[in-house]
């Protein structure tokens, strides 16, 4: 079978369309500190004036710092939510890798333990042990795939 898998391959769809929507929240992030500038230094070009439906909408009563207020504020609470959400897209990279991780040193194991036991006679068979469990996975899977290959049919 494929390494990923059908379901870790819809989650890592899942995943870069979080960085798009994180994306946007970064650009969206950018134009409220453009619009917010302007706004500040009395510019009224078609830059400050998409800001005046937002003010009207949060209560903006057309008092210049009342407005200010109002448009830091939500400059201020989309960043929080732009980090928290970037913090829960880290969490779920890295339960993911994780997954990722065991579900591939399973198949090793695996793979591993259905070779034949003349194939282990000529190495150190620890060796392939401590390369599947520790972290240095894929100079295993370069070294000792013809091994493996050619001494395995095991389906993960």
């Amino acid at each position: 079978s494929d390494i990923l898998g059908k379901e870790s391959l819809r989650t890592l769809v899942l995943i870069v369309s979080l960085f798009l929507l994180l994306a946007m929240f970064g650009v969206l992030g950018i134009g409220f500190i453009v619009a917010f500038i302007g706004f500040f230094l009395g510019d009224n070009s078609e830059t400050v004036k998409f800001i005046y439906p937002i003010l009207e909408f949060f209560g903006g009563n057309g008092e210049f710092d009342r407005n200010l207020l109002t448009i830091g504020g939500l400059l201020i609470a989309l960043y929080l939510l732009k980090t928290g959400l970037a913090m829960a897209i880290n969490v779920y990279i890295i339960h993911f890798g994780f997954r990722q991780q065991v579900r591939l040193r399973t198949c090793l194991i695996n793979a591993y333990f259905h070779m034949p036991y003349q194939s282990t006679l000529g190495k150190n068979s620890a060796s392939l042990i401590y390369s599947i469990v520790s972290f240095y996975l894929f100079p295993l899977l370069l070294i000792n795939h013809k091994s493996l290959k050619d001494n395995s049919t095991i389906a993960c």
